[in-house]
């Protein structure tokens, strides 16, 4: 076995935050580093459950579609487990020293402490007010576009740092694989990198498969909210926003944005049906209505919380 409690003693006298940052398996293996992984893994996807992050790969990360909290938490185990698994799998079969699983399985783990920073960031109130304006251009493609330059240099700041934790996450990962198999160099990159390309598709598959997003049915508060354009009820139909919303279409300019549709469009005449679908992230409704001179629809964008967050009046498809 791959001795890492010899090398611990050693460089604990010494140490100094670039070690416990970049060599924290000499102080911590096995069931401790395991629990304190899964404790980091865990938050990692509550706090991305917040802002709808998810961690759907070994490397990967994506924000916007909702889903319940099980499966945030549920992702970052998989993604654990299938890079663990594959590690140990190769390590065994390349290695000419033995290791005992807990060690890898559990410095695996704690590699992926990074990911809080990851979440965290994504959190930050530049990134998500950069998301919402983003928004318009990911369920609508070529609408205009409008974020605040402050917002911009702020979210690539935060970027730079998210980046710089996810390269410290692959050298921890590579740091746990080579310590605890007990192979170096070139041989322990190469395998180390075959390794993380077979994990990542292994989670994809994984995360496809054991947890496919549930069904998401927005029609009926959609058809709420057009049926309180068509009466006129601006001030209610308000009420369903988001702050983001509420501050950029108050009751007065959603007068006026009806007002333009049916000066174009004529008079409302009744609604033909609805229908709703996650489209890139973002849970979107159609409802299509009918008015004097043609056929709309009214394209809702709802947000986790079931708040209207985007409203465009496309031509019906």
């Amino acid at each position: 076995m791959a001795d890492i409690s010899s090398e611990s003693s050693a460089i604990a006298k010494r140490a100094g935050i670039k070690d416990w940052l970049f060599n924290p398996f000499v102080f911590v293996a096995g069931s401790i580093s395991l629990l304190l992984g899964l404790v980091a893994i865990l938050l990692a996807g509550y706090i991305g459950s917040l802002s709808n992050t998810h961690f759907d790969g070994v490397l990967d990360m994506h924000s916007g579609a909702p889903a319940l909290l099980g499966k945030f938490l549920a992702e970052g185990i998989i993604n654990w487990l299938s890079l663990a698994i594959v590690l140990y799998i190769v390590g065994r079969i390349i290695s000419k020293s033995s290791f005992r699983a807990v060690d890898l399985f559990g410095t695996q783990a704690l590699a992926r402490w990074p990911t809080v920073i990851l979440a965290v960031g994504i959190m930050a109130p530049p990134c998500q007010r950069l998301v919402k304006a983003l928004m318009p251009m990911a369920s609508n493609p070529g609408a205009s576009i409008q974020a605040a330059t402050m917002d911009i240099i702020l979210s690539s700041m935060v970027a730079l740092v998210m980046l710089l934790a996810l390269v410290l996450m692959v050298a921890l990962m590579y740091r746990s694989f080579s310590l605890c198999s007990n192979i170096k160099g070139g041989k322990a990159a190469a395998a180390f990198i075959i390794g993380l390309v077979i994990a990542e598709i292994v989670s994809k598959i994984a995360i496809a498969n054991v947890l496919p997003a549930p069904p998401i049915d927005i029609s009926k508060p959609a058809q709420q909210f057009v049926s309180q354009l068509a009466k006129g009820d601006f001030s209610n139909a308000t009420k369903s926003f988001d702050a983001t919303m509420t501050q950029a279409m108050p009751a007065d300019k959603l007068a006026e944005a009806w007002k333009s549709l049916t000066t174009q469009m004529g008079a409302f005449q009744k609604q033909l049906g609805a229908r709703s679908a996650v489209e890139q992230g973002f849970i979107v409704a159609h409802v299509k209505c009918q008015f004097d001179k043609g056929a709309i629809d009214v394209k809702v964008v709802f947000n986790n919380s079931q708040q209207i967050s985007g409203l465009w009046f496309t031509p019906s498809q």
